[in-house]
């Protein structure tokens, strides 16, 4: 749904035209809304209880995005889906900036994986769409606090309701998800012939206060950086090769302790001399620029992506 949120900013009101050309159907992560009073920007009791209800089913469940300016109901062959037309809100910069304040306060514990923004219509820019993408929280659950609510809710199909007593304990008594990030340290290297070679030591770090099951890293678009030919895979992991990179994965006997890191691979980058002048690939050693993208994470965790890029001095720095 990320990708959706930004792709109806980038497309504009056309994107919003699309959803209803297309008949776009709400469910567990799509949840079309028209604002009570739609000529005027201001939150109303029944706008902020819609809005904290979205929020808290959203949030508890799978995340997910929530448009403003569009209604779902089931037209004629009954189906339930976007129809025509659309429902634009006037003084959508004022509804923008109310949401930003009900957001805060809507939700206990408050949450701020929460993005707002709007859409203006072409023909007044006054007037527009809101869109609010709802990341899934790992402090769930989330009350809603509008006057005379007071609930959890949960999302389920196209539509929210309020958790009942055993989902409420369910989500209170969940273990709090491991959350990795990604270290990488010069280590060192060795030397062939007239090839010099620098190791990369790759961490998985747990930033978290429970353990990190099956830790794995992915790495692509690797340029001019290699497996180390020093130093073996380590025990409990596996290598898988792929086109333009390789996955290292821990078995179920891997695990990263809370606060702790775990070295799970070494990489290496190459010097060698060429015509007198020490390169790296093609590129002389001191200008060349080598790096990859790669993804990490564990079980239970959102992976975390990323792009790392070394200079060639940083690496072998001149004498």
């Amino acid at each position: 749904m990320r990708a959706l949120f930004e792709q109806l900013l980038d497309d504009g009101e056309a994107g919003i035209e699309r959803l209803i050309v297309e008949r776009a159907q709400e469910n567990v992560q799509l949840d079309f809304k028209t604002k009570k009073n739609a000529l005027r920007g201001t939150f109303e009791d029944e706008d902020r209880k819609v809005f904290g209800k979205a929020l808290s089913a959203l949030a508890n469940s799978a995340g997910g995005l929530l448009v403003y300016g569009i209604t779902a109901k089931k037209g004629a062959d009954d189906i339930d889906c976007a129809q025509a037309p659309a429902v634009p809100i006037a003084e959508i910069e004022r509804f923008k900036s109310e949401a930003i304040r009900a957001a805060g306060d809507l939700l206990m514990p408050r949450y701020d994986g929460i993005s707002i923004d709007h859409i203006p219509t072409v023909a007044d820019p006054t007037s527009g769409y809101l869109l609010i993408y709802v990341e899934r929280s790992d402090r769930r659950p989330h009350r809603c606090e509008a006057k005379g609510e007071k609930q959890y809710y949960k999302r389920a199909g196209d539509s929210s309701f309020a958790m009942e007593h055993y989902d409420i304990e369910d989500a209170f008594s969940r273990t709090k998800n491991p959350t990795i990030s990604v270290e990488y340290i010069l280590h060192g290297g060795g030397v062939s012939g007239p090839v010099i070679y620098k190791e990369i030591r790759v961490d998985l770090v747990n930033n978290s206060d429970v353990i990190a099951k099956y830790p794995y890293i992915k790495f692509s678009n690797m340029h001019c950086v290699n497996r180390a030919r020093f130093t073996p895979t380590l025990e409990g992991f596996t290598l898988t090769s792929e086109a333009d990179g390789m996955t290292v994965a821990g078995s179920a006997d891997v695990v990263v302790h809370p606060h702790c890191r775990r070295t799970i691979f070494w990489l290496e980058v190459a010097v060698s001399s060429l015509n007198g002048v020490q390169v790296i690939g093609e590129e002389s050693a001191q200008t060349a620029v080598v790096g990859l993208l790669y993804q990490a994470g564990c079980e239970g965790s959102k992976p975390v992506r990323g792009e790392k890029v070394w200079y060639g001095r940083e690496l072998f720095p001149p004498n």
